[in-house]
């Protein structure tokens, strides 16, 4: 990352990730903590090893990283992440593919069982739409392991915008002299389709 996009970075989260000192300590700044969010973003380093790189306690580690990815997703996420429309593959109508992935957890207490998926370990769900340049445009995590994938997307925010019509809001495409919604491919594992005259948007 260049030295002007962390300035620019620190200047815009400033208002979110500023703290005053107080009579018992001074208050961590903007830049070490967009430095810890970045950080723990592009590494996955642990909290401890985090704390002691920048010089702090893993408690605060934990909490800077919380600050800081909210931050970054109220300031900067409407901003920067679009669901596109670009034609770059010869599939002019095609805003990017979806699908659901396994990230490996250590399972709760209660209801462990469904976090139990069907490779025979735990996990949680990641359900995600990439576009035409490897970036995410739209992710869902959480669900429980066991959960089927149309599940998952059946509760998402995109599937609740497509279901009305305001995924790709008035987004056709002349393609051989037809009009053709914009479309997120899918898998089979992804429930029918959105009929073109219910909405722009198709899976």
């Amino acid at each position: 990352m260049r030295r002007e996009t962390f300035e620019m970075l620190c200047v815009r989260l400033s208002p979110m990730l500023s703290y005053e000192d107080t009579t018992f300590r001074q208050a961590i700044s903007v830049q070490k903590r967009v430095g810890v969010g970045l950080w723990w973003l592009a590494t996955g380093a642990g909290y401890r090893t985090l704390a002691h790189l920048f010089g702090i306690s893993d408690a605060s580690v934990c909490l800077i990283i919380r600050e800081f990815c909210h931050a970054v997703r109220n300031e900067m996420m409407r901003e920067y992440i679009k669901l596109p429309e670009e034609n770059r593959w010869g599939f002019p109508q095609c805003a990017g593919t979806i699908d659901g992935s396994h990230i490996p957890v250590i399972a709760p207490p209660e209801n462990h069982t469904d976090y139990l998926n069907r490779k025979g370990w735990h996990s949680v769900i990641l359900q995600a739409v990439v576009d035409h340049k490897y970036c995410f445009t739209n992710i869902n995590i959480g669900w429980p392991g066991s959960v089927h994938d149309s599940r998952v997307l059946r509760n998402s925010v995109i599937y609740e915008k497509a279901e009305r019509g305001v995924l790709f809001p008035n987004a056709h495409h002349a393609v051989g002299g037809s009009s053709l919604p914009t479309l997120v491919l899918a898998n089979e594992g992804v429930p029918g389709n959105w009929e073109s005259d219910r909405t722009p948007a198709a899976f």
